[in-house]
């Protein structure tokens, strides 16, 4: 399992990689976590796969996901594509407990957003 955060330690992620040269520059920036936006199919699971292969295996990829099948997100972790999975859509408290038994080890982190002053 990844650590996600320590006391006291801020920690980086590089998000929205897509191209090879991307992953080259984070292997030399050596952040705490990169990002693949799977959300509008900024990157599919074959391009985030092969980008994967190139990644410094102790960076940890998070997978952005925005709305995106159960069955999608389980896949792409199991197939070990991504360590984390990071929610921005409007996405449950059913669809976060079916990716906690899938997927009991990995970390979840969920956006919530603000959409008004008095929520």
């Amino acid at each position: 399992m990844v650590e996600v955060y320590k006391m006291g330690k801020t920690k980086i992620k590089i998000c929205g990689l897509k191209r090879p040269e991307d992953i080259g520059i984070v292997n030399r920036l050596k952040p705490d976590f990169v990002g693949f936006v799977f959300a509008e199919r900024k990157v599919d699971k074959e391009q985030a796969r092969k980008l994967c292969e190139a990644l410094d295996p102790e960076i940890p990829a998070v997978g952005v996901f925005v709305n995106e099948t159960i069955q999608n997100v389980t896949e792409l972790c199991r197939e070990k594509i991504i360590q984390i999975v990071q929610l921005h859509g409007d996405e449950d408290a059913y669809y976060i407990e079916e990716i906690r038994k899938n997927l009991p080890d990995i970390p979840l982190i969920k956006a919530v957003r603000v959409q008004s002053k008095e929520q």
